[in-house]
């Protein structure tokens, strides 16, 4: 029987703004350096999970940073910046996301 990656892993959805993005492949080309394999994006996650449980001492610097990437601090910046009267196109290159 063959098997299929979907079989073993539960899919999930991650919103991402354009930043992320490019960030995120970034460092799929830097681990596949290091691996010289190409490197997918589920491997990396489950890769960057599996490291942050087995050292939970980078789980205080990380969390610093979790809580600025909570999607309601977008929400609430890009509400407040439309109350200003700041463009869309201004807002898009200011935070890197893909749509307004």
């Amino acid at each position: 029987m063959k098997m299929k990656e979907t079989d073993l892993f539960k899919r999930h959805n991650v919103l991402l703004s354009r930043r992320n993005k490019e960030d995120m492949d970034a460092l799929k080309q830097k681990i596949s350096l290091y691996t010289g394999e190409k490197v997918d994006v589920s491997s990396m996650v489950r890769g960057m999970i599996r490291y942050m449980s087995e050292h939970p001492e980078t789980l205080s610097e990380l969390s610093t940073i979790v809580e600025k990437e909570r999607g309601y601090r977008y929400k609430e910046q890009v509400e407040q910046w439309l109350e200003e009267g700041v463009s869309k196109e201004d807002i898009k290159k200011q935070l890197g996301v893909y749509r307004l």
